[in-house]
């Protein structure tokens, strides 16, 4: 079962990059340079990001513009 709150890396490139997804290298520089949220480890595999956040750095980033 999937946690609404939490969405995977590949799911954080389609919200970002909207109709032409971001690769997982750019969210991760993104992530290195401040600009996404850094992914949480909710198990020992299980790579994931908050959804909460990840809005919240994307309304950011458009409210800088």
């Amino acid at each position: 079962m999937q946690d609404p709150d939490y969405v995977t890396v590949a799911d954080a490139c389609a919200i970002i990059g909207g109709s032409k997804p971001i690769s997982i290298a750019t969210f991760y520089r993104g992530v290195k340079d401040g600009r996404y949220p850094k992914p949480e480890h909710v198990s020992a595999n299980l790579v994931r990001i908050r959804r909460a956040k990840l809005i919240e750095a994307l309304n950011a980033k458009k409210g800088g513009k």
